[in-house]
């Protein structure tokens, strides 16, 4: 790995740092996986801590996870083979989550948006139709 001053000047610069080309080694590679170790060790206790108000284990989840990272165990595994299939056509699906009401998005307001931001782009750029030009004001 080579580490260089962006602002080195005839191949040192003011801060120490050797010059353009210089060998850092691996130790600065485990240094920051150390670090990084250290900072996730952390975090993880926080979360533990502020967790434990609530009844809930991060770390526990943490090993049930890594112990489950090939696949689901054998009680996920029970519960799906257990579970009985839904037969539904898209149809009635389709009709049993209609919801009624405002639709999220308003049709009228967004054309009024839209003439708004196009008025106002056309004010603002010299040589366009409707362009307001402040100095003869």
């Amino acid at each position: 790995m080579k580490v260089w001053c962006a602002f080195a000047r005839d191949g040192a610069c003011r801060s120490g740092c050797p010059g353009p080309g210089a060998e850092t080694g691996a130790v600065a590679v485990v240094v920051g996986i150390v670090l990084a170790l250290i900072v996730a060790a952390v975090v993880l206790v926080a979360a533990a801590r502020s967790a434990a108000h609530e009844g809930e284990n991060p770390v526990a989840d943490l090993v049930s996870a890594w112990r489950e990272r090939g696949g689901p165990s054998g009680a996920a595994r029970a519960e799906v083979a257990e579970a009985a299939p839904v037969d539904v056509s898209l149809t009635e699906f389709l009709q049993a989550n209609v919801e009624q009401g405002d639709a999220y998005l308003q049709v009228d307001e967004l054309a009024d948006r839209l003439q708004r931001a196009t008025d106002a782009t056309r004010r603002a750029m010299p040589g366009s139709p409707g362009h307001a030009d402040r100095r003869s004001a």
